[in-house]
């Protein structure tokens, strides 16, 4: 079951803190308050904050003080409830705050968790954690560094301001810890009230109650640290014209003190640090100097060799383009005569093989033909124009059927007679290979390949 510590009636909070304060300097319940609450519950008139539209009753009596708490009444729906836990630290915390003010002001008009709206200083439902309104001074309490709102520090701020009122900043030691790093959220405080206000609240004993009044400092090394400006039980601390009090001096002149002191520390933590580094530098000059032969020795050395790294770079560039430039030149040679040569194939600088169409006369990249290379010769081919040509396919087809003639003709007479002149033929060989040719060459020029 949800322990709450606050109820809802006519529009306005209120919370458990309300039904405590101080008698002798013991820590009581006051009876009117808590009969007025019992009263209002028994009149259904205390209600759930969530906004479920539960009735609540209120949870008190003489043994085990510190659990008391608001609670659905019986019988009343909390099908649709959504309020959750405030903490115990929370509520403890108000608790000793409300009985502190009690203590320092004697007065019955302090109220809690008081709406800026409803006081008629603002439209913004920002509270006031606390708030004695004849001496004009408020608490405002974040129960964690997460709820220090940079919005609601400066609606409140400017709330003091334009009402003469008087507010503290208070949140709860357990998140005090920066751990060197920039603590945005404390930072907050701080630059509003000059420093930040811890409350130990001791389980809700304000006998036991101590207040830590820190000062957040960026040390030589730029790391934020909380100094403690003051700590004491919170019964040695009250507010007085409008200052925070500690005994008889103010917290922020403590705080004075205590900067002054941390910048004598970084000083002379400074002057010792220069000293050492003086001497650091001191022993690398030693060094350096000892060094500075063997030293100059390896920067010629590291010259030298870049030098030759550069050298050789600049000499690969230049073969790289004196090579280009020769294939460049070797291409267009190539490229103005007819490609009847079989000693290479012929390329650009890039690479590209060029061909010449053996029907056409047409000069591309091998890409443009479908076939090439022997018979015609290695940069001779068909180019796809001549492919499709009818006139080029008819002169092909019988360039085919005359060679089958040949062939037939030779399979009937005698494979040594030259079926041009008559002669008698003979195996020959050439730049291609074995061959066979007329013996009346150069008067019969007949050629066939060796089958």
């Amino acid at each position: 079951m949800v322990k709450r510590s606050e109820a809802l009636c006519n529009g306005e909070i209120i919370g458990i803190e309300s039904i405590y304060t101080l008698q002798k300097g013991q820590q009581i319940n006051i009876p009117e308050k808590i009969k007025w609450l019992r009263n209002l519950s028994q009149q259904d008139k205390l209600f759930c904050p969530c906004g479920c539209g539960a009735n609540l009753v209120l949870v008190a009596g003489e043994s085990n003080k510190r659990v008391q708490h608001f609670r659905i009444k019986v019988g009343s729906d909390e099908s649709n409830c959504c309020m959750k836990n405030e903490g115990k630290e929370s509520v403890d915390s108000r608790i000793v705050l409300k009985c502190w003010l009690d203590d320092k002001f004697k007065s019955d008009n302090i109220k809690s968790r008081q709406r800026l709206d409803k006081l008629g200083f603002s439209d913004s439902q920002y509270e006031l954690s606390l708030f004695a309104s004849e001496e004009k001074v408020a608490i405002v309490f974040f129960p964690n560094k997460a709820a220090i709102d940079a919005d609601k520090i400066s609606v409140i701020e400017k709330v003091k301001a334009e009402q003469g009122i008087n507010a503290f900043y208070i949140t709860p030691i357990a998140d005090a810890s920066t751990g060197g790093q920039y603590p945005e959220t404390f930072m907050r405080l701080q630059d509003t009230q000059g420093f930040v206000i811890f409350i130990d609240a001791a389980n809700g004993n304000y006998s036991n109650a101590f207040l830590k009044i820190v000062a957040i400092y960026k040390n030589i090394d730029g790391f934020y640290n909380p100094f403690t400006v003051s700590t004491d039980s919170i019964k040695n601390y009250y507010i007085s014209d409008e200052q925070l009090m500690h005994g008889n001096t103010a917290v922020s002149v403590e705080k004075a003190v205590l900067m002054v002191s941390l910048r004598n520390k970084d000083e002379e933590y400074h002057a010792e640090k220069e000293r050492k580094e003086k001497e650091l530098a001191e022993r690398r000059t030693a060094h350096q100097r000892a060094s500075q032969i063997s030293f100059a020795a390896f920067q010629a050395e590291q010259k030298r060799l870049q030098e030759e790294r550069q050298a050789a770079y600049e000499a690969k560039l230049a073969e790289k383009a004196a090579e280009e430039k020769r294939l460049e030149e070797q291409f267009a040679k190539d490229f103005d005569g007819d490609f009847t040569q079989n000693d290479y194939i012929i390329r650009d600088s890039k690479g590209n093989r060029w061909l010449k169409c053996f029907y056409c006369g047409r000069k591309a990249k091998d890409s443009e033909f479908p076939s090439y290379g022997p018979p015609l010769g290695i940069n001779l081919g068909r180019c796809y124009i001549c492919d499709k040509d009818p006139k080029v396919k008819e002169l092909i087809e019988n360039e085919r059927k005359e060679k089958e003639e040949l062939v037939r003709l030779d399979r009937i007479r005698p494979k040594d007679v030259c079926p041009e002149c008559g002669g008698r033929l003979k195996e020959k060989s050439g730049r291609f290979g074995s061959f066979i040719g007329c013996m009346n060459y150069p008067d019969c020029e007949y050629t066939r390949k060796n089958w």
